[in-house]
This record gives C-alpha cells, sequence and structure tokens, in this order.
C-alpha cells in the first residue's frame, strides 16, 4: 500500500488560502493518505479558507484518509469539502479530529466558523453519503447541552464499500465503539442503502479520541483491506 504524507510547508492553514488535493486511484490500487501533523487554522479578520479534496476510486481500489488533529485557532473561519468517486467494488475510509481550540493558551471555541462537508458519489454520480458538520460558537455554543456537552473534542469515521458485507462491518464497528472509557462515547450505524458505516464520536481529549477512532479504523481495515493498521509513526 503507498504512504502519501500530505505536507504544507507554511505550517498551517491562513485566511483567504485556497488548497486543492486531487487523488486518483487506478484499478486495484491501495493508499493511505495523512498529514505530517496536526492542522493549525490561523485566524485574522473576516476572511476565511478553504480546503477541497476530491478522490476518484477505480475498480478494486481502496483509499484511506487519517489525517491528524484540526486546531482552529481563535477567530479562524475555515471550510472543507470531501468529495470521493467510487466504483461499485471500491472501498474508502475516513477519520476526521476536531479539536475546540488551543486550550493551553485558554481558547475554547473561540473561532468563527468550521463548516465540514463530506460527498461520496457512485461512478454514475449519483450520491450514496452525505455528512456535514458545522459549528460557529458565536451563534451557538457548541458545548451547550443537547450538542457536544462536556465532550470538546469531535472525531468522525467513515467506510463506504457498497459490494462488501455492511451488515457484518456495523456490528464489528459497533462493538468497538462499546469498548470505550468513560471520557468518550461513540455510537456507528450504517448509512442508506447499506453502502457503509459512519460513527461519530465525542471525547474529553484528543488522545481519547484518536483511541476510539484508531480501534474503529482497525475494525474497518481488517475487513476492507484485509491488513491491521500500521504502527504510528506520531
Amino acid at each position: 500500500m503507498a504512504f502519501v504524507y500530505v505536507q504544507n510547508p507554511t505550517g498551517g492553514v491562513f485566511p483567504r488560502d485556497r488548497l486543492e488535493t486531487k487523488l486518483a486511484l487506478d484499478i486495484g490500487a491501495r493508499a493511505h493518505v495523512t498529514t505530517q501533523s496536526a492542522t493549525k487554522i490561523y485566524g485574522i479578520g473576516d476572511a476565511g479558507a478553504v480546503q477541497t479534496i476530491t478522490a476518484t476510486l477505480a475498480s478494486g481500489s481502496y483509499l484511506e484518509l487519517v489525517p491528524d488533529l484540526l486546531i482552529p485557532h481563535a477567530g479562524s473561519r475555515y471550510l472543507q469539502k470531501l468529495e470521493i468517486s467510487v466504483a461499485a467494488d471500491a472501498a474508502f475510509f475516513m477519520t476526521e479530529m476536531l479539536a475546540p481550540g488551543r486550550l493551553a493558551r485558554g481558547e475554547r471555541f473561540a473561532y468563527s466558523a468550521l463548516d465540514l462537508r463530506t460527498r461520496v458519489l457512485d461512478s454514475d454520480g449519483t450520491e450514496l453519503v452525505a455528512d456535514a458538520l458545522l459549528f460557529e460558537p458565536a451563534r451557538r455554543a457548541p458545548d451547550r447541552r443537547g450538542l457536544i456537552g462536556r465532550f470538546p473534542f469531535v472525531g468522525t469515521a467513515l467506510a463506504v464499500a457498497p459490494s462488501r458485507d455492511v451488515p457484518e462491518l456495523v456490528g464489528a464497528i459497533e462493538d468497538a465503539c462499546g469498548r470505550v472509557g468513560e471520557d468518550v462515547v461513540a455510537a456507528g450505524c450504517a448509512v442508506h442503502g447499506d453502502v457503509g458505516v459512519a460513527v461519530r464520536a465525542l471525547a474529553a481529549s484528543h488522545r481519547s479520541l484518536r483511541d476510539v477512532l484508531d480501534a474503529v479504523w482497525a475494525v474497518a481495515r481488517e475487513r476492507l483491506a484485509q491488513a491491521p493498521p500500521p504502527p504510528r509513526r506520531k
């Protein structure tokens, strides 16, 4: 499996940045894509940054996107658009980890807006999965009761594999989500049409969040790529 580390030499994402990543996996190709470290979203003025990631998966291919933590700085605005096109017998897995801000500097939900949008399409362009996560702390506090409450770190995992045994995958991922500590809550479910599994997790710390998403990743990778997750480099 090819390993790709996406590096940003500027040290973070700045206002007015327009970042674009395009991935194309040929027939039977396998790729693991990650970042070199946490992604810092800087905030200066009212301008926002936009990152667009698109990927096309040919027959029999497998792609996993497992970036490090996203850390929004005070005043930052960030829009991320992820769009994946999968062949009927291809498979896709992703995780996303979101921090409440720079907690060591006393920043907690001090950013202006975070808008994370994910779409997965089949090869004909039919939408299989759509997920949106929008936080605007000035309008509605994310840590209020009924939203994320006392767990400030938010995580998402998504596995899409239309040709696989999705009910079995759902059961295995639900079991993994159930084996978490008291500082994490997580749940998984099948997405519409039984084409994959979606997971949302809330945690008290980055480490706890990563542990539960790593457990989900291990289950998904074993079933979709017939391999265990690689050792963490960082």
